[in-house]
């Protein structure tokens, strides 16, 4: 390994360090785009993978992956053009109408989803929509808390570099119960609605997810294969967001989506 390499090494480790720290004490740190300029898309998808193998090493379980930034809305609202992934971890699974203690939570948001749940191991590169549907034993509604473990106060831009090295800003996920065959189902036309204390916040249809949900799912497993990853059976998969991100959020706020034909999920603040 070179001088330069070892430096790079170290300092994917330091910017890591900070995230977990941030995560851990309720309290968010500089951004990376910030300190560390030089940090490339690669750089940050080492930094998440560091702090992905140190809770895999601290007992956690990797239970499936989330595409973000799919939706033009969302991508309009963060600033940034293109998707990016994280790693769905298993301790950050909530179950339908639970609660959630809004005070552990760094400027949390809502989005309403599409999960996949695969039938078959499903792997890339060349992986398509079509290739999606075939591997995918049912899906679900699902309820994706997002957040952000940075002090974003400061004039620096907020940079797809952060939002990845922020193993893409996922924070909690509710997965509904009603579990539906995707066979059949013209996904793109079928319509969302995200609910706050029983008032219609925002409506969309999964044709905003990269114009069908199958088609983020297929760019995440071709995605992967860069890092010699794939889709185990069982692997939970977020699609993407087919409304606008929720910010304005308190204890006490009962979030709800619903789907067409897919059923509806709750989650509580408390």
């Amino acid at each position: 390994m070179t001088q330069a390499d070892s430096r790079r090494h170290d300092e994917w480790h330091r910017a890591a360090q900070a995230l977990a720290a941030a995560e851990r004490d309720c309290r968010p740190t500089i951004l990376l785009s910030a300190a560390f300029p030089h940090f490339t898309v690669a750089d940050a998808y080492q930094v998440q993978l560091i702090n992905i193998r140190d809770a895999v090493a601290a007992g956690n379980t990797v239970r499936g992956y989330k595409v973000g930034l799919t939706n033009k809305a969302v991508q309009q609202q963060s600033g940034i053009d293109e998707p990016d992934y994280g790693h769905l971890l298993a301790d950050r699974f909530l179950v339908d109408g639970e609660s959630v203690p809004i005070a552990r939570l760094l400027m949390p948001g809502v989005e309403i989803e599409l999960a996949f749940v695969m039938a078959t191991p499903l792997r890339g590169p060349g992986v398509t929509a079509t290739d999606v549907l075939r591997a995918t034993a049912f899906a679900v509604p699902a309820i994706e808390i997002v957040g952000s473990r940075y002090d974003r106060t400061g004039p620096n831009k907020f940079t797809i570099v952060d939002t990845i090295a922020d193993n893409a800003g996922f924070s909690r996920i509710v997965l509904g119960g009603q579990a539906t065959p995707v066979a059949g189902i013209e996904l793109s036309r079928v319509g969302g609605i995200l609910r706050k204390n029983a008032e219609i916040v925002d409506t969309g249809a999964l044709g905003a997810v990269l114009g069908n949900p199958a088609n983020s799912v297929a760019w995440l497993a071709n995605k992967l294969a860069d890092f010699d990853i794939g889709f185990a059976a069982g692997d939970v998969v977020l699609a993407g967001s087919c409304v606008k991100i929720l910010r304005d959020l308190r204890a006490g706020d009962v979030i709800a989506g619903e789907f067409d034909r897919f059923g509806q999920v709750t989650v509580r603040f408390g």
